[in-house]
């Protein structure tokens, strides 16, 4: 039974058939609009917790910038 299977699946799809699904819905996913704003509103929140965080231990690098 599950040699008949296996045959049914090689039979109606190939491995080709199968990249290029996964490449064309990736494609897909990565050039979506939600895609890239949820991009965007993660780098700048990263942006502005890296800032946050060298704003409050400015003491701890600016000294070493001085000298």
């Amino acid at each position: 039974m599950n040699e008949n299977i296996k045959k049914i699946i090689v039979e109606e799809i190939t491995r080709a058939e199968i990249s290029n699904m996964i490449a064309s819905d990736r494609a897909a996913t990565l050039n979506s609009k939600e895609f890239k704003d949820k991009v965007k509103d993660i780098s700048a929140k990263v942006i502005e917790e890296l800032y946050k965080i060298l704003w409050t231990r400015k003491n701890f690098w600016s000294d070493s910038i001085k000298k």
